[in-house]
């Protein structure tokens, strides 16, 4: 079966994000399959992005929410719009390289086996970003990530892609949410993203899923995508670091709780408040020779690690963090 064949919905969630999705819309017209559709779900921008889409690219189909709802629901809400046999879920600040798109559905249209597939994510030099190689959500996956020493593995992981022929496929422990492929049927049947996730961790929690199933999580380093970065965040306005970073805590304290033993999460969340303790005291110490930001980077950091100040570092139940 080829992806000639094969129908396409693209579902893009902005927020904020006009300075980036005019490219990222560009990119995926090139696809050229009549039978695909491109839905993009507006999460309440301020930016003029739905204005924008609707007067440029009147064929996309744009679903406007009064606010934010999250990355997770928002893409829920695109995928229960559509009808085509495979969702290729894009970032807005993502741009698909000639064939990308193209490769990741043949991917699924040819293999069974592959439940998930995503690209290689490239910066402007074309060089391999770090979330083309996620470090998995267990102890040492996180004791790497908090210590500061993931730059080895990824340096490790770039030397390998680069002896490898690029047309050979990978599996993965986990592939970023900036660019994923899936069937329709799998991701209806595993439930979509966990609406509970706000904001970061749905990839990896629907990644996690699709492994239970006995389907395959592939990388495919021929399709390449640039990542900016930032685009469905920010879009020039502002985001709070203290929303960002308890967002961040909150989503990963629900996917652990579902897919840790006890032993395991503690074990993480005990290198997650270490890391967030030695980021606060440096921080801290130098705060008040520093700018405001630093100072309210500070009291963000302390607000993140308060939770785990308690016996409920102790407990299966997924921490709860205070976001006003």
């Amino acid at each position: 079966m080829s992806s000639d064949a094969t129908s396409v919905d693209f579902i893009i969630v902005s927020f904020n994000s006009r300075q980036f999705i005019g490219a990222c819309l560009e990119s995926l017209a090139s696809f050229g399959v009549p039978s695909s559709r491109t839905y993009v779900v507006d999460n309440g921008s301020v930016d003029g992005t739905v204005d924008y889409v609707s007067r440029r690219y009147p064929e996309v189909s744009v679903i406007q929410n009064a606010k934010n709802l999250g990355f997770g629901k928002a893409n829920n809400v695109g995928v229960g719009e559509g009808h085509s046999d495979i969702l290729v879920l894009v970032n807005p600040d993502v741009v698909l390289l000639p064939g990308a798109a193209r490769k990741l559905v043949e991917e699924l249209a040819m293999r069974k086996a592959t439940g998930i597939c995503g690209p290689l994510f490239i910066d402007g030099k074309l060089r391999p970003k770090p979330e083309s190689y996620l470090l998995p959500q267990n102890v040492v996956g996180t004791a790497l990530m908090q210590l500061h020493l993931w730059k080895p593995v990824y340096w490790w992981q770039y030397l390998v892609d680069r002896i490898h022929p690029p047309h050979v496929r990978r599996r993965r422990s986990a592939l970023s949410g900036a660019c994923l492929a899936i069937r329709r049927g799998d991701f209806l049947r595993l439930g979509g993203f966990d609406e509970s996730m706000f904001l970061y961790s749905e990839d990896l929690d629907l990644c996690r899923r699709v492994h239970r199933s006995g389907l395959d999580v592939v990388q495919i380093p021929s399709s390449r995508v640039v990542h900016f970065g930032g685009g469905d965040r920010t879009g020039g306005h502002r985001v709070e670091f203290s929303t960002l970073l308890l967002n961040q805590l909150a989503s990963r304290e629900i996917l652990l709780s579902k897919h840790s033993n006890l032993s395991s999460l503690i074990a993480i969340r005990f290198l997650v408040a270490l890391g967030l303790f030695l980021r606060w005291s440096a921080y801290r110490t130098f705060a008040f020779n520093s700018s405001l930001r630093k100072r309210e980077m500070s009291d963000s950091l302390w607000q993140g690690l308060r939770p785990f100040l308690s016996l409920g570092l102790l407990k299966r139940k997924p921490l709860r963090f205070d976001f006003d």
